[in-house]
């Protein structure tokens, strides 16, 4: 499976995503010991723990699923987000970025 499918998992979360067939951004079923839970399944970053998985439930919340509970998996199709932030946004967070960085150098020095 390639990196870009299990993009952020490593682990026991990496292991069980290669064993289930699911990747990032596939839109599945997850039977649990729990119950069940239908969402997109969303990339991590580097540094979360690795026994979650990230599910985008259909209310727009987002849910962590212990991996170690997951019995099965189906997967309904796939659904990539394509984030772009828009020009006008670019422009003020790249400013107030800088502020924040201009205000620790102050405070550090």
């Amino acid at each position: 499976m390639s990196e870009e499918r299990t993009k952020g998992y490593r682990g026991e979360a990496l292991e069980t995503l290669v064993r289930l067939g699911i990747g990032v951004w596939d839109d599945v079923l997850l039977q649990t010991t729990r119950g069940e839970f239908r969402g997109i399944v969303l990339p991590r970053s580097e540094f979360d723990d690795s026994v979650h998985l990230v599910l985008k439930l259909p209310t727009g919340y987002n849910t962590g699923i212990d991996v170690r509970t997951i019995v099965r998996a189906t997967v309904h199709g796939t659904k990539e987000a394509h984030y772009k932030i828009p020009e006008n946004l670019r422009k003020e967070v790249g400013q107030k970025i800088l502020g924040e960085v201009d205000s620790i150098i102050k405070r550090t020095s």
